[in-house]
């Protein structure tokens, strides 16, 4: 029997050594998310995306993503997106026009 299974691990960042552990687990994926010491994601918080640099494996970006950012999330080469409360009107409620932002800032980028 052989399955075809992908795996992902998701990652707090604090700093550059958060980053270098990511290359030593065995998953074909990491998230890379804002280190809170209180909360697991939904944070809204971003860490300094400057020191990802290379990673071998694909990487999603979570961590405060908004229409704002959502250019410069994607212009860093990653894989895909994770957005939570960047586009939410208060914790829990989407906003549809930051919605509609986000996904106009997007296509843009695509030409």
């Amino acid at each position: 029997l052989s399955i075809n299974v992908r795996t992902m691990k998701a990652i707090r960042v604090k700093d550059q050594e958060d980053i270098e552990r990511a290359e030593s687990f065995f998953t074909d994926a990491v998230l890379l998310d804002a280190f809170d010491p209180e909360k697991y994601g939904g944070t809204g918080l971003t860490f300094d995306w400057n020191i990802i640099g290379h990673i071998s494996k694909r990487i999603f970006l979570a961590g405060g993503i908004n229409p704002d950012n959502v250019a410069a999330a994607i212009g860093l080469g990653v894989y895909g997106i994770d957005v939570c409360s960047g586009i939410e009107a208060k914790p829990g409620k989407k906003d549809h026009r930051k919605m509609r932002k986000l996904f106009e800032n997007i296509q843009r980028l695509r030409g």
